[in-house]
């Protein structure tokens, strides 16, 4: 298995309209109790997916991700930049360093920005490097109901080596919608492939925010 870019970082039901013209600035943190299930689709097989927030200290939240049973830790240094969580392209635990961003404030139509990072799981050790910009607010369907989101399109290059010491290298790409709900970030979907041949998507199913 090989590297993957995306995490879960949750959604909700509901969130004021957004239009192309306006900036997201900021957005606030997950509080303790905070609850999002997603369906997560991998090799044409659906579960559910579960993130609830556990703990807060200033910007850091820890929650738990559960998976079929078992729990996996998801740590966000500030509102959609992830340090550790699930590689929903292999569902192995990992860290991303420096960190993942999801999203870069202000938030806006034509937003872009580069992620650079390491990311390590049971399997893999990789560099990747990614292009990521908002190319337009829409609304998308998903099983908890339809809503207006900016979406963001990603791709990059991924090189790395597997616990032998062999070398791979490869490309990614992929979308996800994000919006705020009671001024939170949240993502209600996301769409995800690589030359490796890994494939998944997730889309919320129900959540509790604060």
């Amino acid at each position: 298995m090989r590297a993957v870019t995306a995490v879960l970082v949750g959604a909700a039901l509901v969130w004021p309209s957004l239009s192309d013209a306006q900036k997201l600035e900021q957005a606030k943190g997950w509080d303790v109790g905070d609850k999002v299930v997603i369906n997560w689709t991998l090799n044409n097989k659906t579960q559910r997916v579960e993130n609830e927030a556990t703990a807060v200290d200033g910007e850091q939240v820890t929650a738990v991700t559960r998976i079929a049973g078992k729990e996996y830790p998801l740590v966000g240094i500030r509102p959609g930049v992830i340090t550790q969580g699930v590689c929903m392209s292999n569902g192995q635990p990992c860290t991303f360093s420096p960190a993942l961003g999801l999203v870069e404030f202000p938030l806006e139509k034509g937003k872009k920005w580069t992620v650079s990072m390491t990311v390590k799981g049971e399997t893999f050790t990789s560099q990747v490097e990614s292009e990521r910009q908002v190319e337009k607010v829409e609304k998308v369907k998903v099983p908890a109901g339809e809503f207006e989101a900016y979406r963001i399109a990603h791709s990059g290059r991924i090189r790395g080596t597997d616990p032998k010491g062999t070398a791979f290298s490869g490309k990614e790409d992929g979308r996800y919608w994000v919006s705020t709900v009671n001024g939170k970030l949240v993502v209600v979907k996301s769409e995800y492939r690589n030359t490796f041949g890994e494939k998944f998507s997730e889309e919320m199913v129900s959540a509790a925010l604060k």
